[in-house]
């Protein structure tokens, strides 16, 4: 096999490696620079952990964090038709809004018996998140061996900012529900 430049295959050479002594001393590295750490930093730090630990209030969001003012059940037909011009009132449920902006999160509701029922997962979703201002809920019908309803629940952090006050006119007269929650404070804009 050797004139011919072949190496039989899984054989080990039979000649030893060659010896490299490890050296006695250790190796040698160049010393790293070390972070220092100011006062405010460490400061900063310290009150971060303590608001993870639960042992100190967090700053204030300028959402808040009290739940919404969208209360009370749309079960019982609690809601308002939405025809243009009437008075987006905050805490209401109206039929046939949409609002025209972008939503920053949505949600799919499981199957329930009524339409407001579905709706209803979307208002508490919203009522509990500090984040959500404005909630619409598409709802829609589906059938299994009886009628059931889901939603698809889209949350908005503006209402009168960024001008999302704005209707989408073909949702007039549709299974779309919105409502605000929590009206940003005037002059916030």
């Amino acid at each position: 096999l050797k004139p011919f430049g072949l190496k039989p295959f899984g054989l080990k050479p039979f000649w030893p490696r060659p010896f490299r002594p490890t050296p006695p001393w250790p190796r040698l590295r160049r010393p790293r620079a070390r972070a220092t750490r100011t006062a405010s930093s460490s400061r900063m730090a310290l009150r971060s952990a303590l608001v993870l630990a639960g042992l100190l209030g967090a700053a204030p969001s300028p959402l808040g964090t009290t739940s919404g003012i969208c209360d009370g059940s749309i079960a019982l037909g609690n809601f308002t038709e939405y025809k243009p011009g009437v008075v987006m009132t905050p805490g209401d449920t109206f039929r046939g809004l949409d609002f025209n902006c972008k939503s920053y999160t949505t949600h799919r509701t499981k199957g329930y018996e009524t339409r407001e029922s579905a709706v209803e997962v979307c208002k508490s979703r919203c009522n509990k998140d500090p984040k959500c201002r404005t909630y619409t809920a598409h709802a829609h019908e589906y059938w299994t061996t009886v009628v059931r309803w889901k939603a698809k629940c889209f949350f908005h952090d503006n209402f009168l900012c960024d001008h999302c006050y704005y209707t989408v006119t073909s949702s007039f007269g549709h299974d779309i529900f919105s409502g605000v929650c929590r009206p940003e404070p005037d002059g916030s804009c």
